[in-house]
């Protein structure tokens, strides 16, 4: 008796008007409002976030080692808002693997 009584709260609760009381007689408003109080109301289900899909800035970069040989395409995928940095940030990565840039073939900001 007592579990369906407050199964009839907790519904009038989340279908009352402005603050989910309006259904209620005194006895239940004030149990509800009690509930309430010590944490114990159903709880309302939270929106769902939409998650951002990420956005970065794509170097495509044509290198080649330093002792010559054919050229190849290099891309690298930067996280940072500027497309100078984005692409002096691969270039610094091409140097460090041992490679020369022979040419920026494209600097782009790609969102997914």
């Amino acid at each position: 008796m007592l579990g369906a009584r407050n199964r009839l709260t907790d519904n009038a609760l989340l279908q009352g008007s402005r603050n989910g009381y309006s259904r209620l007689d005194t006895q239940q408003r004030l149990e509800a409002e009690m509930r309430e109080a010590l944490g114990l109301a159903p709880a309302k289900p939270a929106p769902e976030k939409t998650r951002q899909r990420p956005s970065y800035i794509l170097v495509e970069l044509s290198v080649r080692k330093h002792s010559g040989g054919p050229a190849f395409r290099f891309e690298h995928k930067s996280r940072s808002l500027s497309t100078l940095e984005a692409q002096l940030e691969a270039e610094k990565i091409v140097r460090q693997k041992g490679w020369e840039v022979w040419a920026v073939l494209d600097v782009r900001q790609v969102s997914e």
